[in-house]
Order: structure tokens, then C-alpha cells, then sequence
């Protein structure tokens, strides 16, 4: 049994040392949104906050891809006789167990579940599958379609220190396993418990403090940690038996894998999931929790105008379940349910005290694009009244029309607003309309150069590349090169101190831009695409070759998170894999599946469909 730990006392610092840190701080903060010095300021965060993987902690027989159907043959003979037959196993089968978690599983739910370390490997899988299938009714036995196995290797203390960088930090969720000893307790956390109830480490200890009466601050301050790190595999009981060796229970994809056929694919699978979540009249659910298998509670106007635009989009690869009906319906129900009338002014709103700009921007620019009859037409112009009315003579927008003198959403509202009125001018050619939009231009320009942040990139970044096609003004096409050249700073690539699945998102520790999601990847790859093609058009080639290569980079952070086969399912009951199967997890870490995850990450796709050529999708080697 691991020897106890105490965790030390803060040491109490004065005021000046603590003075010291926030200026320090602020300064970082300063320099990483205003100056070239951006980029290096971040990676030496990165450093700082998350340390390079010690590269000591691997042993040199761990299981690879090769060795599955072996271990398939091993696992399902123990299931089905009780012991392996004589073959010739992998080394690592011969190996001491440090610890071993068994899981038996049906239809996604773990029936019974084990963890225990006797003699090797091999024998461990031997003792503890017997004895799980002795626990079990004649009638569960016979349910049994999987097994899960984590083999834990390289246990290692971690310094009292460093349990918040090594241990609590989010990253880690879903790829090491944690031995916790407290008092005369041995708790062991599984990397594929933490995939399947999508928790982290202080909610598994939370819930082993309830379960056994134990104070949670007291067992957080009080208990030891070791890392375990191992092979994650999950085995299908068919015949012949199937096993996949996991990666934070995936199949890792390299940038490499990313070709056009590969996006079509994700983005019939992301239309799938729109459509199975729509309701019979029209309604789209918020989201979807793989691990408690409930649809996502909330709501926001926004985001659900903008999946009625990603479902008109995607219609234009007529796809044949009755797409297009469906996606009528979407946009009948969003504009029967939330459009109200003033006189000629139109707002949409859930609560009638609160109207976004963003909202009414983004229902006026589905309208544009999937109206038509009179209906939505006449929708389309009060909503635009409203917009027209929340502008400034300085180009600035109002974001709040109720209630009044609200300021928020400055990184979001205008630049949606905006994307309207580019699309509606692309169509119109209305002067009064471009001196309004030439007016915001100049306006967020300078305001983004004084309040960096990327939330505004993509927004604008597709307003100013939609109105360049038809003015060709320098101006726009410059900004447009300017916000991407600073975004693709903050993009995460060849980071020794990450896990390689999240290589490709967009995140920037310690820089105050909040935390890595889907959705901020999917709404920057939509702007990306479009400095990309516009850098073409211009005839650009090394800046449209930068982007490129950010582009595919952003599809395989992407790719990696849309839920895609039973492999990533491994927890989820067949009947419900249908409110799944093409979600975009929030994050490698987090599987919670939300609309505007999939929503920007389709539209983005489409987008690369239609500009990318087939010599866009390789990816030189000499780039990683």
C-alpha cells in the first residue's frame, strides 16, 4: 500500500508579492492581445502550465494496433473457456500487472467491473474475467457483448505540489488512470470510467466521498496520488472476437487521414445528427449528453438560427431522407415560435425583455438564405429595420435592443450583424447599405486592435470576405489577413507538453480567451476558410499556403471529435447511438454534445468542399 501524504500549508504571502503577481500578470495579458510578442508568450505559458511529458514512463513492450487480434483470441477464450489457449502472446501479456480495471459490458452499460493485479497480465485477465462472470446471473452472462480493459503501467507519486498541474488538470481525463490512497483506502480512478460518466477527477472523489461518508475537502487535502498510465482496449465478443486498442477511448487521426472523402463523410454525419434531434414540428433540440443519455437543458436563440442556416446550407448536397422537409420545418417553427412584429420592426426573442442583436441578425440572414414567399420575405425586412436601427452614425452597433444600454456580446453581435448585411448587399447593391457597413468596418478595426480577442475573427473575417468579392477594397482584404495572421498564434500544434488528439484547436492558456470548444474551432475554421480563399484569389500563395495547412490542422482536431463508430460509443446503448453518431464532443475530455458544436464545424466543412481542390488536402510531411 502506497505510504500516506500530507499536503503542505500554503505558505501566506504579503500583499506586495501579491501586488507583484497581478501586474506581472496584466502585463502578460497586455503583450499576448497587443504585440508580436503574442505567440511566444503563449507557448512559454503552455510550458509553464502544463510541463513536458517526462518521457521515462512507457515500457518498452506496451501494446500496439498489431497485437489486437491476439488479444481479441486471449480475452474471448477466457469469456468463453475460462482460460487463453497456448499461443504466441505479446510480450506484455508476460509482464507483471501493476493494475488491471475489467469491465463487463451489454448494450453499452457496465454489468459488473472489477480491478485487481494477480501475477501477469495475462493471469490477471484470467482471475478477474472468471470471477466477474461468477458474480453475474446465468441470464446477464448472457447479455455480456463486450469487455473493457485498462492495463495500467508506470505508476509514479506525484508531488503534493503538483496535484492540481498532474492530477485535477482537465487534460489528462479519459488517458491516465490515478491510484488515490487515504488513510487505510486504495481508490483507483479509470481513464474509461472518467469517458463514461464524462467526469473528472474531484467528481469521481466526490462521489466515493458521499458513497462512503467521508468529508470531500478532508479526502482532497489528506490522500496521495500515483499516475497510471496504459493501453485502453475494448473487446467486441463476436465472431471472430474484434478488439481495439483505444487512444482516451478513440482512434487516434492523423492530419494525415484528412481528405475530401473523409469530409464528406463527417458532414453526412453531422447532418444526421441535426436531423435526429429535430422534432416532429420542427424543433431542435438543444444538445445531447452521451453519458447520462438526456437530451442538453437550455436554450439559445442565437445558435439555434444559426443551425437552421447549416441545415439550408447542407442542402445543397441533396441529401435523401427527406432533407429538405425537415429543414423547412426547422425554419417554420424557429420563425412561427420567436419572430415577433412591432409595426415594421421584427425582433425574435424567447423572453420578451431580452433581444439580441446576434439573434435578430442571424434569423434575418436565414431568411435571406432560405426564404422566398412572401412570408419570410417580409420577416427577412422588419428584422433588417430592426438591425438598421441598432446601428450608430459611428458604425457601432447597439447589441442589446432590450434591454436598452445593454453592452455585451461586442466580440459576437456585430460581426454576425455584419455577415447579414454583406450577404444582403451582395444581393441588393444598396449604396446607403455600404457606407453603413464601410462605416462598422472602421469602427471594429480600431476597436479590435485595442481589445484583441478571437471570438471577433470568424465573424468579421466572413463579413469582410463576402463584401471584398464584390468591392475588391484593400482595406478589408488586409484586416481580413491581419486578424488570421494573429489567430493562427493561438492555434495548438507541435506542443510536446499536449496529448496529440488535442493537437489542431484553437486555445490560448493564461490569455484570458476562455476555454478550448468545439464551437470556437468550428466558428474559426469558417473565417479561416475564407482568408484562405481570399488569399488565393489574391494571388497570395505563401499566406493562402499558411492557411491551408491551419485549415487541415483545425478539420483534424475536428474529426477527432465527432463520434463516428462503436468505437468512440463503446458506452453508448445501440438505440440511442442514432443522438450520437456525428455529434462533435466539446472537447477530447468532454463529450457533452452541443448544437453549435456541429453546427459551425458543418458549415466550415462545406465551405472547404466547395473551395479546396484535390492537391489542397495533402499535407507535407515536413510540416509536422
Amino acid at each position: 500500500m502506497a505510504r500516506r501524504r500530507s499536503v503542505q500549508s500554503p505558505r501566506r504571502w504579503g500583499i506586495p508579492v501579491i501586488a507583484a503577481i497581478v501586474l506581472v500578470l496584466a502585463a502578460g495579458v497586455f503583450l499576448i492581445r497587443h504585440t508580436p510578442l503574442g505567440p511566444r508568450i503563449i507557448s512559454t505559458v503552455n510550458d509553464l502550465l502544463y510541463g513536458v511529458e517526462a518521457p521515462c514512463c512507457t515500457p518498452d513492450i506496451v501494446l500496439a494496433p498489431h497485437n489486437m487480434p491476439l488479444v481479441a483470441h486471449a480475452i474471448s477464450d477466457i469469456w468463453r473457456e475460462e482460460r487463453a489457449r497456448r499461443l504466441n502472446y505479446p510480450e506484455r501479456f508476460r509482464t507483471k500487472a501493476e493494475a488491471v480495471q475489467i469491465s463487463l459490458m451489454a448494450n453499452g452499460q457496465v454489468l459488473a467491473e472489477t480491478w485487481l493485479a494477480k501475477g501477469t497480465i495475462l493471469e490477471t485477465l484470467t482471475t478477474g474475467i472468471n470471477q466477474l462472470k461468477r458474480e453475474l446471473s446465468a441470464e446477464d452472462r448472457g447479455t455480456v457483448d463486450s469487455l473493457t480493459v485498462f492495463l495500467a503501467h508506470s505508476p509514479r507519486p506525484v508531488d503534493a505540489e503538483n496535484v492540481a498541474f498532474d492530477v485535477m488538470a482537465q487534460r489528462h481525463r479519459g488517458i491516465r488512470g490515478y491510484e488515490v490512497t487515504y488513510r487505510d483506502s486504495q481508490i483507483f480512478i479509470s481513464p474509461l470510467d472518467s469517458l463514461r460518466n464524462n467526469s473528472d477527477m474531484r467528481s469521481a472523489l466526490s462521489l466515493y466521498a458521499v458513497a462512503n461518508n467521508i468529508d470531500i475537502n478532508e479526502l482532497l487535502t489528506d490522500a496521495s496520488y500515483k499516475i497510471l498510465d496504459g493501453e485502453q482496449i475494448v473487446v467486441r465478443l463476436t465472431n471472430p472476437p474484434r478488439a481495439v486498442l483505444m487512444e482516451r477511448g478513440n482512434t487516434y487521426i492523423p492530419v494525415e487521414a484528412v481528405d475530401r472523402r473523409q469530409i464528406r463523410d463527417s458532414v453526412e454525419l453531422a447532418v444526421g445528427w441535426l436531423v435526429a434531434h429535430l422534432s416532429p414540428n420542427g424543433k431542435l433540440a438543444y444538445g445531447y449528453r452521451p453519458s447520462t443519455r438526456d437530451v442538453l437543458p437550455g436554450d439559445n436563440l442565437i445558435r439555434q438560427w444559426m443551425a437552421t442556416i447549416a441545415l439550408g446550407r447542407a442542402g445543397s448536397l441533396q441529401y435523401d431522407f427527406g432533407f429538405w422537409t425537415r429543414a423547412h420545418q426547422n425554419l417554420e417553427y424557429n420563425l412561427n415560435t420567436y419572430f415577433h412584429q412591432d409595426e415594421a420592426n421584427g425582433v425574435v426573442y424567447r423572453e420578451p425583455d431580452e433581444v439580441k442583436l446576434g439573434a435578430v441578425a442571424l434569423a434575418a440572414l436565414a431568411l435571406h438564405e432560405q426564404g422566398g414567399d412572401s412570408k419570410t420575405i417580409g420577416a427577412e425586412n422588419a428584422l433588417n429595420n430592426t438591425v438598421t436601427n441598432l446601428w450608430q452614425q459611428n458604425g457601432a452597433f447597439q447589441t442589446f435592443l432590450r434591454p436598452p444600454g445593454t453592452r455585451r456580446g461586442e466580440n459576437y453581435y456585430p460581426g454576425e450583424a455584419l455577415l447579414y448585411w454583406a450577404e444582403r448587399y451582395t444581393r441588393d447593391r444598396d449604396p446607403a447599405l455600404l457606407d453603413r457597413i464601410m462605416a462598422s468596418f472602421e469602427y471594429y478595426r480600431t476597436w479590435h486592435r485595442e481589445n484583441r480577442n478571437p471570438a471577433f475573427i470568424g465573424w468579421h473575417s466572413q463579413a469582410y470576405y463576402t463584401l471584398w468579392q464584390v468591392t475588391q477594397n484593400d482595406a478589408l482584404k488586409d484586416f481580413v489577413f491581419e486578424m488570421n495572421d494573429w489567430l493562427l498564434n493561438i492555434q495548438q500544434w507541435d506542443l510536446a507538453n499536449q496529448y496529440r488528439d488535442t493537437m489542431g484547436r484553437f486555445y490560448a492558456p493564461g490569455a484570458g480567451f476562455g476555454p478550448p470548444h468545439a464551437s470556437a474551432t468550428g466558428i474559426y475554421l469558417e473565417g479561416l476558410v475564407d482568408a484562405f480563399a481570399m488569399a488565393r484569389e489574391a494571388g497570395d500563395t505563401e499566406r493562402a499556403e499558411t492557411y491551408r495547412l491551419a485549415i487541415l490542422r483545425g478539420l483534424r482536431s475536428i474529426h477527432q471529435l465527432q463520434f463516428q463508430d462503436g468505437t468512440d460509443m463503446f458506452y453508448v446503448p445501440r438505440g440511442l447511438q442514432k443522438y450520437v453518431r456525428g455529434g462533435i464532443r466539446t472537447t477530447v475530455y468532454d463529450n457533452t454534445i452541443r448544437i453549435d458544436n456541429v453546427q459551425h464545424n458543418l458549415m466550415a466543412m462545406l465551405k472547404v468542399l466547395r473551395v479546396f481542390s484535390p492537391d489542397d488536402y495533402t499535407y507535407p510531411t515536413e510540416a509536422n
